[in-house]
């Protein structure tokens, strides 16, 4: 058989005001008058938790009513989280609004920036979207090092070098030729080529092979703007890995810009 629904609360006669007091008289007669509507046995002088309880072993929950709203929040809501009810007693859903812990990966803290050697890396566009960044201790990018979007393979070589783990040449071999440059112009300018494996010599090379064939192209003729962009990001990149002066790759550039 079908169990019968928790009786409604019957209000007592409506009053003007009733304190919040829970010692005071007008809040102990309306407590009285509402347990009474609603037969619930109650008396003046017995102690408010009594009849309390009474009210929430019958599935009755105190109606709000003025400033009623704040006192059973504070008192009534209080007192039966501290005493629940025993027995068979109609239960009441929590109001509460937290959510519970569920166990998880939690995500990883990346900080903005983080020092690689000489230089600092922005290390959370670097993690989360591939995206690397070199700066200098004032938080201004290298010249002649743009960012430059990279593989999933250097973002895990690179913090792997954060978290303090050797590179290996088994790690570089993965890498696409133009990322290696990348890897080699980073060991560079951090000075962890010292320290690090890494493919340095081989790339300057590829470097200034690259920069004579951008220079025999604009000199020939070839007015390609995007030529004379690569041939600025070689000269300053080789300028910043102390193979030539800032001074020869900015008169380098100059010649070639001439061109144009």
């Amino acid at each position: 058989m079908a169990q019968k629904p928790p009786p409604a609360p019957v209000p007592p006669p409506t009053t003007k005001h009733i304190s919040t007091n829970p010692n005071s008289t007008s809040y102990r007669e309306y407590i009285i008058k509402l347990a009474n509507t609603n037969n619930i046995p109650a008396s003046f002088d017995e102690p408010l938790e009594d009849i309390w309880k009474r009210f929430y072993d019958n599935g009755i929950k105190i109606p709000t009513t003025n400033n009623m709203q704040l006192l059973e929040k504070m008192l009534y809501t209080d007192f039966m989280k501290k005493n629940p009810p025993k027995g068979s007693g109609i239960k009441r859903k929590s109001k509460s609004k937290s959510k519970p812990i569920i166990k998880g990966v939690n995500v990883r803290n990346i900080p903005p920036l983080m020092k690689f050697g000489k230089v600092y890396i922005t290390a959370d566009q670097l993690y989360y979207n591939n995206l690397l960044g070199i700066r200098n201790k004032n938080n201004r990018q290298v010249t002649g090092i743009p960012n430059v979007m990279v593989s999933d393979t250097l973002v895990h070589l690179i913090f792997k070098i954060l978290d303090g783990s050797n590179i290996t040449k088994s790690d570089l071999s993965v890498l696409k030729p133009h990322e290696k440059i990348i890897y080699d112009k980073l060991m560079k300018l951090s000075g962890l080529h010292k320290s690090m494996v890494n493919s340095v010599d081989e790339t300057l090379s590829e470097m200034k092979k690259r920069l004579e064939l951008i220079s025999g192209e604009i000199e020939a003729g070839n007015n390609n703007k995007e030529l004379l962009k690569e041939a600025h990001g070689i000269l300053f990149s080789m300028a910043q890995m102390n193979v030539i002066t800032h001074i020869a790759a900015n008169q380098y550039y100059k010649d070639l810009k001439s061109f144009f």
